[in-house]
């Protein structure tokens, strides 16, 4: 069980940190559209990447 919370783990800062060292600039212009969203907006969103997650999770087997 710890393995796969480290294997989760260790991807989504594998992912982060791509995405920081392939485009900065671009990071920042999307977080700062992403401050525009309203409360709402935000939780919906925050709500289907989870969905997305526990999806790819299961599909996946882990």
């Amino acid at each position: 069980m710890i393995q796969k919370i480290l294997f989760a783990l260790g991807a989504v800062a594998t992912f982060e940190g791509l995405l920081l060292a392939l485009a900065p600039q671009r990071t920042v212009e999307v977080l700062k559209k992403f401050s525009e969203l309203s409360s709402k907006q935000r939780s919906y969103f925050g709500l289907f990447a989870l969905m997305v997650g526990v999806v790819l999770f299961w599909i996946s087997g882990i």
